[in-house]
């Protein structure tokens, strides 16, 4: 179930905002990233313990900006640890920025449009604290054009670095069912650690570099597009 919507997490969006006061901005210039097609995203970041929130939170603030400078989009993301977003040009002819509003789920913008979405897996964010349940953390996405999904590279909190794939046919639902490559080529967890991302091929499928537990070496990987839908039920 997405939690984001849900009142205990937006009433602590609020209470948690006080980081996004100036003076809890780091000192030093913003950071730029070009996506490419005139937009550049504007990152400015944060540090500090608010006093409704008790504990110290590093948090960050992006504005999308077009080719002329305009402001097109800002968003906050709580939980700047590993932050990161990316422009997509899907396959439905529209653009999407994919990106993080906290440390679990994903959010996506449709450019064009302005619409938005935003999906945080309710395990990781529950109204009780002893009902948290780790979920895999976002770090960086691959879409495939001919298929309709989307590669996503992360990994669980503390863990090896591992990838998820997702369909990402329709971008602004929000997908709860993420295929953890593991469950495809190592339900045990006993013979690969880190399952990198390593690119999408029109023959081959999805590509990974697998570190092995037995050779302590990294094994070239790869699993079929076919095989991807079947167990995301597509």
């Amino acid at each position: 179930m997405n939690a984001f919507d849900q009142k205990h997490y937006q009433d602590q969006r609020r209470r948690l905002s006080g980081i996004f006061a100036p003076a809890y901005a780091a000192s030093g210039p913003k950071e730029l990233i070009q996506l490419g097609d005139g937009l550049v995203v504007k990152t400015r970041y944060f540090d500090g313990t608010p006093p409704q929130c008790g504990y110290r939170l590093h948090a960050c603030e992006s504005t999308l900006l077009d080719g002329t400078g305009r402001v097109l989009y800002t968003w906050q993301n709580l939980n700047d640890s590993g932050n990161f977003c990316r422009l997509i040009h899907h396959r439905n002819g529209q653009r999407y920025l994919v990106f993080r509003s906290d440390l679990y789920g994903y959010s996506v913008l449709e450019v064009e449009t302005g619409r938005d979405s935003h999906y945080l897996p309710l395990e990781s964010q529950p109204e009780k604290p002893e009902d948290f349940r780790e979920t895999f953390l976002w770090a960086g996405v691959e879409y495939h054009r001919e298929s309709g999904l989307l590669a996503v590279s992360g990994c669980y909190w503390a863990c090896p670095n591992s990838t998820v794939v997702l369909d990402f046919d329709d971008p602004l639902t929000p997908q709860e069912r993420w295929l953890e490559l593991h469950e495809v080529l190592d339900p045990g967890y006993d013979r690969y650690d880190d399952l990198d991302f390593a690119g999408w091929d029109q023959e081959r499928g999805l590509l990974l570099r697998g570190f092995s537990t037995e050779t302590l070496q990294y094994e070239p990987l790869s699993v079929p597009v076919s095989t991807l839908k079947e167990h995301l039920g597509l």
